[in-house]
């Protein structure tokens, strides 16, 4: 019997090792006269936020034996990863959530990988805008 592993993020210790040090140098602090990595502008809480949720994406892409450990710093972000990372978050979650964390992965990956094209990402998660279903005010 195969036992379901429930979706959890990846630990930053088990993300491919270019991925790890591509958000590594996009947190490097900048220093006098020399500046900061992408993402060292960004709060704490906004980073770990960003890590957690591209964790989440590595996690789904190592319980369906896509998970390439030698791959480039963003290399994993293609059109078959996310549409099955989409298919099973829409099955779980609001669509609040699934385009919260579809802009989080094309934000994460601008920052580790700046030189890919996610034009095709951004399209998705305008169409995800698009199709979110905003919970009712409750206050009347």
């Amino acid at each position: 019997m195969t036992e379901i592993t429930a979706p959890r993020s990846l630990p930053f210790e088990r993300w491919p090792a270019h991925d790890r040090a591509a958000w590594e140098r996009a947190c490097a602090p900048g220093q006098r006269l020399r500046r900061g990595g992408l993402a060292s502008h960004l709060k704490p809480v906004t980073r770990k936020d960003l890590a957690q949720r591209y964790g989440y994406f590595l996690d789904f892409l190592a319980r369906n034996n896509r998970l390439d450990p030698d791959a480039m710093a963003g290399a994993h972000v293609i059109a078959a990863h996310v549409d099955g990372f989409v298919a099973e978050l829409t099955a779980r979650v609001s669509s609040v959530t699934v385009y919260g964390s579809v802009y989080k992965l094309r934000r994460i990956t601008q920052l580790i990988a700046p030189e890919n094209d996610l034009s095709w990402l951004r399209e998705i998660e305008n169409d995800l805008a698009f199709l979110m279903k905003m919970r009712p005010n409750s206050i009347d």
